[in-house]
């Protein structure tokens, strides 16, 4: 059924597949296991997810490979610890607080 989903409209139905109720399919699968890891892995899991956005809007034309994102997510990961010692110098904001806010600002506003 995922192979269904790089055919074109027409080519599914002509093979007697539907295609969009098998887009909705694979997005709530993927929905679900999306929340699942960041459920079991807490919010240093949006790293595995920001890391790779953040490569590919930084530079879109290039190959990224998996040591660049993973350098992208050491620099995110401590970029927020920083961050977050420095805010309120007597206390700490927690990395992951730092982590959740920045996935959430480039959802709403791209870098």
């Amino acid at each position: 059924r995922v192979h269904l989903l790089t055919l074109e409209d027409a080519v599914v139905t002509g093979l007697g597949g539907r295609a969009n109720a098998s887009r909705r399919a694979a997005l709530c699968v993927g929905a679900a296991l999306a929340a699942a890891c960041i459920g079991v892995g807490g919010s240093f899991t949006l790293l595995g997810f920001l890391a790779p956005a953040l490569v590919r809007t930084l530079h879109p034309r290039s190959f990224h490979t998996p040591l660049t994102t993973a350098l992208m997510g050491v620099l995110l990961l401590l970029g927020a610890d920083v961050l977050g010692s420095a805010i309120v110098p007597p206390a700490e904001v927690p990395a992951g607080i730092i982590i959740a806010g920045l996935f959430f600002w480039k959802r709403i506003r791209p870098l």
